[in-house]
């Protein structure tokens, strides 16, 4: 404490004691104490004038205010609510109120009190963006959208109210009917015009390029999108998240090495961390990187439980480094979800195949189409055992199927080749056989079986 301070309570405690019920020196005297922090020495003081007077807003607002400083919210308000009764028109004490309820979680509860600072100060920017915080409700849309245009104009320099107004357009750009599709346009122009305005306004900030970024994406308009979270990517605020932005981009241009550089810089900055994970899991099994891949998956398992999709992935990869057990656990896991039951039955069979386990092989590749017609690896696998069968007609029909349902299966155009080559049908045969190098240029198989016969 400097000595200014000293001589100061000092002489307040002179004037206190030759007139106990001097407003003025109690109200400083407790003002410099809460701020050094001496809050039994205010509270004593407090106490005895409070005792001593009635209706005196300055001491219940000073009550208040130590009652915030120690974090006992409840009494500041009550203390808060006190003060308004002997003067309703005095701005701090709405101000305290608002801060107090925030702090102790109960921001609904500040509405009114922050209505009233708005009637009390117009032109107090500041309070009509606090209120328009508090109104998420839809049926008060408008009038968040009409404070927030307020709060632009009174505060000129502050970005943070365009960018809230902005979001809320680009939420607004839903519609399946024509006039809904209009209004999404329109709402979307608007919300890029405002995050546009944002830029130049504070061009030390990475918020509202980001921003343009998502509703760029949103457009589908990538390259745009792109340039827009590079420039958000150059400052600390928004880096990780356009990172993640950035790799997923990069994931859709398949560049898989770009993709998961940018996860996991984001990573490192704990964006989005499960998703990193999965998505760093994908790419390394896309590589036959297995253990790396797993590593992965366990750690964003470690984080939130997997989607049925990731157990399924899981799934694939464990198989892949022949850890079998652990395979099924996953595909277990996945069949709870019940979406890919039919794609994880397939699964399983593939895994009792691997490892010359008895199974009623028709039987359960049968209830695989059933549960989903459309899945080709099931066709694939029942004309596989066709084949085994000596069914060849039985198995042309199924690996017609899987190339109906899925075009780019490879091995299904393959066993078709295969088929018609011992058929004797060598144009047909040469047909899929170019189909798969087209797939596959590097499938060795169907160039030795097109130069076989030539």
């Amino acid at each position: 404490m400097d000595s200014i301070e000293k001589k100061a309570i000092y002489h307040l405690k002179v004037a206190i004691k030759n007139d106990p019920q001097h407003l003025p020196s109690i109200v400083k005297l407790c003002e410099i104490l809460v701020k050094k922090k001496s809050f039994s020495e205010a509270q004593k003081i407090l106490t005895n004038a409070l005792s001593n007077t009635s209706n005196v807003s300055s001491f219940y607002f000073l009550q208040a205010n130590l009652f915030f400083e120690t974090q006992n919210y409840e009494e500041a308000i009550v203390f808060i609510d006190k003060a308004i009764q002997c003067d309703s028109n005095e701005i701090r004490f709405y101000k305290l109120a608002h801060k107090t309820l925030v702090q102790s979680r109960k921001e609904n509860q500040a509405i009114p009190y922050l209505e009233k600072l708005v009637d009390l100060c117009p032109l107090d920017g500041e309070s009509h963006y606090s209120l328009s915080q508090l109104l998420n409700d839809e049926t008060e849309i408008r009038r968040k959208i009409l404070l927030l245009e307020i709060s632009i104009e009174l505060l000129p320099n502050d970005i943070k109210p365009i960018i809230d107004l902005a979001m809320i357009y680009m939420e607004q750009t839903t519609g399946n009917d024509h006039e809904g599709d209009s209004i999404s346009k329109t709402n979307l122009q608007k919300a890029e015009k405002l995050f546009d305005s944002a830029t130049k306004i504070k061009s030390s900030s990475g918020v509202p390029w980001y921003y343009l970024g998502k509703l760029n994406h949103s457009r589908k308009q990538t390259k745009i999108a792109s340039s827009n979270f590079k420039k958000a990517h150059r400052y600390e605020e928004t880096k990780g998240k356009s990172a993640y932005q950035l790799a997923i981009i990069n994931l859709h241009y398949k560049k898989p090495a770009e993709a998961e550089k940018y996860f996991l810089e984001a990573l490192s900055l704990d964006v989005k961390k499960s998703n990193c994970l999965l998505h760093i899991a994908e790419i390394c099994s896309q590589r036959k990187e297995y253990k790396r891949a797993v590593k992965n998956l366990k750690n964003a398992s470690e984080i939130v439980v997997l989607e049925e999709q990731h157990e399924y992935t899981a799934s694939n990869l464990y198989c892949e480094a022949s850890n079998f057990v652990l395979a099924r656990k996953h595909l277990k896991n996945a069949f709870k979800k019940k979406k890919l039951r039919s794609k994880i039955i397939i699964r399983n069979y593939q895994i009792n195949k691997l490892l010359k386990t008895h199974q009623k092989e028709e039987e359960i590749l049968t209830a695989a189409i059933k549960l989903n017609p459309d899945y080709f690896e099931s066709y694939f696998e029942l004309g596989l055992h066709f084949i085994k069968e000596n069914r060849i007609e039985d198995a042309q029909r199924m690996f017609t199927k899987a190339c109906h349902n899925n075009w780019e299966h490879c091995e299904s155009h393959f066993e078709l080749g295969k088929i018609e080559c011992n058929l004797k049908n060598t144009s047909k045969a040469k047909m899929h056989f170019k189909i798969v190098l087209d797939l596959d240029n590097n499938h060795s198989e169907a160039i030795r079986m097109i130069e076989k016969i030539a």
